[in-house]
């Protein structure tokens, strides 16, 4: 996918608003993959001993955790696409709209 150059752009306050929510929610998605990451070594090792903490781990269920892990940027993903669409929808500067589109598709801002 090709993103737009939007050279000169000025954003509206709703715009930086919205992106002050888009930095949020990737905040949050970070912050939860390591508090599942941190709950998985948890509910491995914590209060175990030696010989538990083997057992444990070799009946944990690293595929399911992997999905669980997958799914986090997903969300992510779909949280800012629609923070995205309704920036898109509540603009009326060409610019800001196609500002707005590309972050929908995929763009990221630098």
């Amino acid at each position: 996918m090709d993103c737009p150059s939007l050279d000169n752009l000025a954003l509206s306050e709703r715009s930086k608003d919205t992106i002050e929510t888009i930095r949020s929610i990737r905040e949050v998605a970070n912050v939860l993959a390591v508090a599942l990451s941190v709950g998985a070594m948890h509910d491995m090792f914590a209060g175990n001993r030696f010989i538990e903490a083997s057992v444990s781990v070799s009946t944990y269920d690293f595929e399911e955790f992997a999905k669980t892990m997958k799914g986090v940027p997903a969300i992510a993903r779909k949280r800012v696409e629609q923070e995205a669409m309704m920036a898109f929808l509540n603009v009326s500067n060409y610019q800001e709209k196609q500002f707005w589109r590309a972050i929908s598709d995929g763009c990221s801002v630098h």
